[in-house]
This record gives C-alpha cells, structure tokens and sequence, in this order.
C-alpha cells in the first residue's frame, strides 16, 4: 500500500489510491472496482502443447490426425487453433465469448462417393493464461472413409 489512511490493500503496494488502472483484474486504484474505466483485452494467441496429444488414423491413412500443439490467434470475438506439424485438423476458425470458446473446420472430399469428408470442431474454455480446457471432436462421412469412427478427445493446453 500506501501511508493514506484509506489504503485498500496494505499488502501490496501497486494498489493505492491515485494509482493508475492497468488491466490486471485488481483493484489498483482503490475505487473498489478493478480494472474500472478500461476496456482490458485478454489475448491467448501463442503456442500451445496439448495433453494428451490426438492421435488417429483411418481411410488407409488418408485421414492422419496426430499432434501434440497449436498455435492459437485470438483477435478478440475470433479464434483460430491450427495443429502444429499436422495436416488435419489444420485451422480451425470460430469465436470466442469472454474464456469460452468453438471453432470448427470441414474438409470437404474431392469426390463425395468415393472420398472422406472431414468435420473438426474444439470447445472448450481458457481456465487461466496459461491453461485451457476443451473437446475435440473429429466426424467422418463418405464412401471413402472406409474403416472411419467418429472420434472426441478431451484435451487440455498448456503454455
């Protein structure tokens, strides 16, 4: 804190006072609301190692899933989540409300009688900066996804 008197938070001297807000989720100004006058943006782009890492394989390996990060870009109400080293699922593109987030991609087949279209989809939610916690789901459809099941994974990612 601070000497005045009416010091919010003695244990710890960033907040006081005639202190400046900066977007920490503290009350750093002593108003009694944190973060108050700000519009404070929460950005989880980066590299992420997710555990455990999906792993499968179908349609004669034309349907290779296996990964163990994604670069996450977050540019506010949109998210994208692309696998690192891996074709499939690529990148993922949907929104982001608040933590929570869904993005999906579809890869269509070349020829829908004899191809394998595939459907991705991540959901799930950002516990802290540093950690977020999700499903992703993998659906097949075609005549060429011959030995295909549909897959889910609950996965959580780490930076």
């Amino acid at each position: 804190g601070s000497e005045a008197c009416f010091d919010c938070d003695d244990s710890d001297p960033a907040n006081f006072p005639g202190n400046p807000e900066v977007c920490d989720n503290a009350d750093n100004d002593c108003s009694g609301t944190p973060d108050d006058g700000l519009e404070c943006f929460t950005d989880y782009s980066g590299t992420w190692v997710v555990t455990p890492a999906p792993s499968y394989a179908c349609a004669l390996n034309y349907v290779t899933v296996s990964f163990g990060a994604m670069n996450i870009t977050d540019a506010g109400t949109v998210i994208v989540f692309e696998s690192v080293a891996s074709a499939q699922p690529g990148a993922m593109s949907g929104t982001r409300t608040d933590d929570d987030f869904s993005a999906s991609r579809s890869i269509p087949a070349p020829d829908p009688s004899m191809g394998c279209t595939e459907d991705y989809a991540i959901d799930g939610s950002f516990t802290s900066m540093s950690e977020f916690s999700a499903t992703l789901t993998a659906t097949f459809t075609g005549g060429g996804c011959i030995d295909c099941t549909n897959q889910s994974w609950p996965i959580t990612g780490s930076r």
